[in-house]
């Protein structure tokens, strides 16, 4: 397939005549094709969300366009959390995924409401501390593991302050089984509490998650049900 810029060698050089060097030039008709065809693709995932990684480009013009395509933001460090924060965004919009975090980042992403995303297992316990003792919640995603590695993250969260373990963000294609739940209350302690999320979308649903060991449910479709 052949390539074409969709700029100008002419025109670039009558740009240069007003703006020196160095600059960069988007394409905005590409980004918005580019976007849009991603968000076609996973459209049968009803809980899919991209987040665009901020530290690539962290340009909030490019930023507010996708946006409007339901990305949320990437973030690796305090500048761009405050960035995100300034463009409007919050809770479920921002990942604070970072390596070797300062206590103020986690605690900062907190204040927004962020997903954290932690690279590193052994973090969960500073991350509760840094966030200032609240309950803390650890997703696993568990449409992503084996049981094995269900069994291990079991054993990490329980030995954690944690106080939650959940089943999925909702963004990964999977939800809540059964079968995790039972395998969740067989391998963690009694005192570790336990979220499905996904895939609840009936009363007999949910009464059978409790029944299976839930402690607390996450569902869209319950609210609908209820009233």
């Amino acid at each position: 397939m052949k390539k074409e810029a969709f700029v100008t060698k002419e025109q670039i050089e009558e740009i240069v005549k007003t703006y020196p060097t160095p600059f960069h030039i988007y394409d905005e008709k590409g980004i918005r094709k580019n976007a849009q065809a991603l968000k076609e693709a996973f459209a049968w995932n009803k809980g899919f969300k991209e987040f665009f990684a901020v530290k690539a480009t962290p340009n909030p013009f490019l930023i507010d366009i996708l946006r409007e395509y339901n990305c949320g933001c990437d973030c690796s460090s305090l500048t761009e959390l405050m960035l995100s924060n300034v463009l409007g965004m919050e809770g479920k919009d921002i990942m604070f995924s970072s390596n070797d975090t300062p206590a103020e980042e986690y605690t900062y992403a907190n204040e927004l409401g962020a997903i954290i995303n932690l690279d590193d297992i052994t973090h969960i316990d500073f991350c509760e501390k840094a966030c200032g003792g609240k309950l803390l919640k650890v997703i696993i995603e568990t449409c992503l593991l084996t049981e094995a590695e269900k069994i291990s993250l079991c054993d990490v969260v329980g030995r954690s302050k944690a106080e939650f373990i959940k089943t999925s963000t909702g963004f990964a294609g999977g939800g809540a089984t059964m079968e995790d739940i039972r395998l969740f209350r067989e391998h963690l302690p009694k005192d570790k509490r336990i979220k499905a999320a996904g895939g609840i979308r009936s009363v007999e649903d949910a009464e059978a998650f409790l029944a299976a060991g839930a402690d607390r449910l996450g569902s869209s479709s319950l609210v609908a049900l209820c009233r």
